[in-house]
């Protein structure tokens, strides 16, 4: 009876040791941003400047690099109260640090919807090379041309 109650022990510390290694991802971190949709040639690189396949819902981590090519558009969930829609041939990197969220807009536009006004402790910032956009609640559009940057709530 003791043998058996071990093995069955054994059995179920193994399970739950394979469990809470499948459900690691992105050095420990849980994903709570997304490429939700895309349309049209989309790309992903890691942190390390990887290509990343896409798949539905892909989990972005800090780090990663999204960019449309022409006629292409992304759509990224960013924690289901923030989302952003990368227009096309636009290039944005995304960093994450507990709750401050920062959007590198490197070419491009980018519109932004935040449904609900962030907590005093949280941050998103929209940054080119020029400006940073600080965002609180509202929904709005960034966009870097050959000679301009505007921004627009």
């Amino acid at each position: 009876m003791r043998r058996t109650n071990r093995m069955r022990f054994s059995a179920l510390l193994l399970a739950a040791v394979l469990l809470c290694t499948a459900c690691g991802g992105g050095e420990g971190k849980a994903a709570t941003m997304r490429l939700t949709h895309t349309a049209g040639t989309v790309d992903v690189l890691n942190e390390k400047g990887k290509t990343v396949s896409l798949q539905e819902n892909l989990g972005l981590f800090s780090g990663y690099q999204v960019g449309t090519q022409s006629g292409s558009f992304a759509w990224i969930d960013l924690d289901q109260v923030k989302l952003a829609k990368m227009d096309e041939d636009s290039e944005v990197e995304i960093s994450k640090e507990g709750k401050q969220l920062e959007i590198q807009l490197q070419s491009g536009g980018l519109f932004f919807n935040v449904t609900e006004p962030l907590a005093d402790d949280e941050t998103m910032e929209i940054r080119t090379s020029t400006m940073v956009v600080g965002i609180r609640g509202t929904c709005g559009w960034v966009e870097i041309g050959p000679d301009y940057v505007r921004a627009g709530l």
